[in-house]
C-alpha cells in the first residue's frame, strides 16, 4: 500500500435549500426511489507542492455507512492533475444520496498510465513513479477516514461538501539523483 499517501477528508455540511430533484447522472443505488435525497458534491484539492503535473486516473470514490454498506459516488474514471488543485476544490462529482452518516470509505486510483513531471534544475521533467518496494504502481485503493467528529451526515433535500485533500509533498518522496526522477509514493 501507499504507507505514506497522507489523505485528509473532511466533511462540511452547507445549509442549503432547493427542490428534492434528484440528477439524471446520480450513480445507482445512491439514487433509487428516494424523493427525500440529500445531494452530495465532493471536490479534490491538494496542498502546494514542487510537482509540475502529478496526473492520476481517478477509477471510483465509495462511501462506507456505519452498517458497512457502500455508496458509488463516481459514474465514470476521471483523469486528476493532482499538482493543479490548490486552495479551493475542483468539483469530482455531484451525486444523489440517501439520507444518513457515512463513516468512511475509499478511492480507487490507477498509476498505469499517470504522468508526473517534477521540476529539476529549472527544467520540467518526467519523473517514473513507483511505490515503497520500488515496483511501479498500479490500481491503488486508498481509505478515507471520517472520525467521529467529522462523520459525513446528508440531510433530505440539502447539500453537503465532501473535500479530498491531497497532500503532495507529504506522501510523495522525489528522488532528483536519478535519470529520469524516481517518485515514490
Amino acid at each position: 500500500g501507499l504507507t505514506l499517501l497522507a489523505l485528509a477528508a473532511a466533511a462540511l455540511t452547507a445549509c442549503g435549500g432547493g427542490s428534492g430533484g434528484s440528477a439524471s447522472n446520480a450513480p445507482g443505488p445512491a439514487s433509487a426511489g428516494c424523493s427525500d435525497c440529500g445531494t452530495l458534491l465532493v471536490g479534490m484539492t491538494d496542498a502546494d507542492g514542487d510537482f509540475l503535473s502529478y496526473s492520476v486516473d481517478v477509477l471510483a470514490v465509495t462511501l462506507k455507512r456505519p452498517n458497512g454498506a457502500s455508496v458509488s459516488l463516481l459514474p465514470a474514471t476521471t483523469r486528476i492533475d493532482f499538482s493543479q488543485l490548490t486552495d479551493i476544490a475542483d468539483l469530482l462529482t455531484v451525486a444523489t444520496v440517501a439520507p444518513g452518516d457515512f463513516v468512511g470509505g475509499k478511492i480507487r486510483l490507477d498509476y498505469t498510465n499517470a504522468e508526473v513531471v517534477v521540476e529539476s534544475g529549472g527544467q520540467m521533467v518526467p519523473a517514473k513513479i513507483v511505490g515503497e518496494d520500488g515496483n511501479p504502481l498500479g490500481v491503488v485503493d486508498l481509505e478515507i477516514e471520517l472520525s467521529n467528529r467529522e462523520h459525513l451526515v446528508i440531510t433530505p433535500r440539502r447539500a453537503a461538501f465532501l473535500s479530498l485533500d491531497f497532500d503532495l509533498a507529504a506522501s510523495n518522496v522525489v528522488d532528483l539523483t536519478k535519470s529520469p526522477p524516481v517518485v515514490t509514493a
